[in-house]
């Protein structure tokens, strides 16, 4: 639920509803359940007429004040309810969701952050599953691009522009033979609109046997109709003026806009963690954490996880088991928003810890996160023990990074030492163990189990705390830090077009190089640039006759 009952809605989600059983629970609690709370729900009854299914409307009509009813006197077919819909919008945004279908709990705000950091698209889905008479998952929709020419492969549940709908004219009332999404689909490809397909599983789609009893557009010859007369009409997809919508990537390394799109301030019963990790899949920290989300879990813990870099997220489902708030920014951000929705993630969920385990960009944007939540506890966890890199790995980047860290937690007493010989403060590095025996039982050295140490880090963040990093320095991390994402980009375009090895290993040493060097400066600059702004005002100070600069070099603390 969200933290303010009254907050106003940022989406709005639509569903056409006639003559819907009990099923429709179902799809109610995907809704209520989404982790974006601040929508409202509008629900347009096209004149149902079953008694069971005008008492399941009237229950969810007095349920929470976010849901409307919408009711037509009689029915008047799909396209005229979802056209209803749009009318009765309050929001930028309409998720269209039928009545028997539902959504993954993290859909909306995906779709949500995409859209609004996307403004070249006007439609965004995911991948879906279909269950019910028939089982398989779909990996298609305007992913697919030209090939919706032939036949419709955009699943119904996907977020749409309300100012793009407006535009053309919104859905073909006409139409109430079927496959009304496909026609307005292709009517707004010929207006040059388009959208994209986030990679991962964002809904679930209720199949029938046979939708031809329902439909009669999904009869062979109906469809061939259908398919001729949207080729008439627009003829000029059919001849190569199909949409081709490139995501826009901006030619600096500014930070996005610092202003947050939506609140979305939850509910808060229980203390927060905020993971971030590489990969969830094998090398990338996904099978070390399993056991212990699960304990920390029990032991009262709700858990975000969110990460880093892009790539096969093998183990997804088996976190996803675990906690539903599992975002994989590169699926649905830029690099460039990743500082800005860590941010909101954050202020959303009202996170008490964050931790860091094997993510480069989790250690650098660190200065960035310090200073926008001073209360925060920030701790990392080191259980790789190899040489991954250069100068020692993630180690290194744990000891390097020590002084913005309430708390080190590492998987074993060698590790410790390595970053204790190498200036670690021995008091703020502690090891872990994920052995659920007896205090008794532990491997030797242990100091705590992960929940443990979690609440140790948030004891030192209260009696020994950090100092305070300052917003220039934050600021101009951040912004290192998402160009240091792009050279990783342009390190894997390279990789994905070429097959000569010197000439690969020549490129990743350069970009690796160029990389590192950008982040170093970030720490020297921060004093250097702190320094340069102080001369600055100094010197303004004596051109105006406020106070001469020798003074004010040796008294800048005093009022001129």
């Amino acid at each position: 639920m969200p933290a303010d009952a009254g907050a106003a809605p940022c989406v709005t989600v639509l569903t056409p509803f006639y003559n819907t059983g009990p099923i429709f629970h179902e799809t109610a609690r995907s809704v209520l359940r989404q982790s974006l709370q601040q929508w409202e729900w509008l629900i347009v009854d096209d004149g149902s007429t079953d008694p069971e299914a005008l008492e399941i409307l009237d229950h969810y009509a007095h349920k929470d004040p976010r849901i409307r009813v919408v009711r037509h006197p009689e029915n008047k077919g799909l396209s005229a309810a979802l056209n209803t819909g749009f009318r009765e919008s309050r929001t930028p945004y309409t998720a269209l969701l039928d009545s028997d279908d539902l959504l993954e709990p993290t859909a909306l705000e995906k779709w949500l952050w995409f859209l609004g950091t996307h403004p070249e698209y006007a439609f965004v889905q995911g991948y879906s599953v279909a269950f019910g008479a028939i089982e398989l998952i779909w990996q298609k929709g305007f992913v697919s691009g030209e090939d919706n020419l032939e036949t419709n492969r955009i699943a119904g549940r996907c977020l749409v522009r309300n100012s793009v709908h407006e535009e053309v004219g919104g859905f073909n009332e006409s139409n109430r033979t079927g496959l009304q999404d496909w026609e307005f689909w292709i009517h707004c490809a010929h207006a040059g609109y388009w959208g994209y397909t986030i990679p991962e599983f964002c809904d679930w789609y209720r199949r029938r046997a046979h939708h031809a009893d329902r439909w009669e557009g999904f009869d062979d010859k109906k469809l061939a109709e259908i398919r001729a007369g949207l080729r008439k009409k627009y003829a000029s997809l059919w001849m190569g003026s199909f949409p081709r919508i490139e995501a826009k990537q901006s030619e600096t390394y500014e930070l996005g806009p610092d202003a947050l799109p939506f609140e979305n301030l939850l509910q808060k019963s229980k203390r927060r963690l905020l993971m971030l990790l590489p990969r969830m899949t094998r090398g990338g920290g996904g099978m070390f954490y399993l056991d212990p989300l699960d304990r920390l879990i029990a032991a009262g813990w709700e858990v975000t996880i969110a990460t880093t870099l892009p790539g096969t997220e093998n183990w997804m489902p088996s976190f996803a088991r675990r906690t539903p708030d599992v975002f994989v920014l590169s699926n649905f951000l830029r690099s460039l928003d990743y500082p800005r929705f860590l941010r909101y993630l954050i202020r959303s969920r009202r996170i008490e810890t964050v931790l860091i385990s094997n993510s480069l960009f989790g250690y650098q944007i660190l200065p960035f996160l310090r200073s926008e939540f001073p209360h925060v506890t920030f701790v990392d966890c080191c259980h790789v023990e190899k040489e991954n890199g250069r100068n020692g790995g993630y180690r290194n980047h744990a000891v390097e990074h020590q002084p913005l860290l309430d708390l080190n937690i590492v998987s074993s007493q060698r590790m410790k030492q390595w970053m204790v010989d190498r200036g670690a403060d021995p008091n703020r590095v502690c090891v872990c163990t994920d052995d659920e025996a007896a205090d008794d039982s532990r491997p030797m050295n242990a100091e705590g189990r992960l929940d443990e140490l979690l609440d140790r880090a948030a004891e030192f963040h209260r009696t020994q705390p950090r100092p305070e990093v300052s917003r220039l320095l934050s600021r101009l991390s951040a912004s290192y830090t998402v160009q240091y994402e792009r050279l990783n980009r342009r390190r894997e375009r390279f990789e994905a077009f070429t097959d000569d090895r010197d000439k690969l290993d020549k490129k990743n040493k350069e970009l690796t190089d160029e990389r590192d060097k950008w982040y170093r400066r970030v720490l020297a600059r921060g004093d250097e640039l702190q320094a340069l702004r102080s001369n600055i005002l100094v010197r303004l100070c004596s051109k105006l006759g406020l106070v001469s600069a020798s003074k004010a070099s040796g008294h800048r603390g005093e009022k001129p």
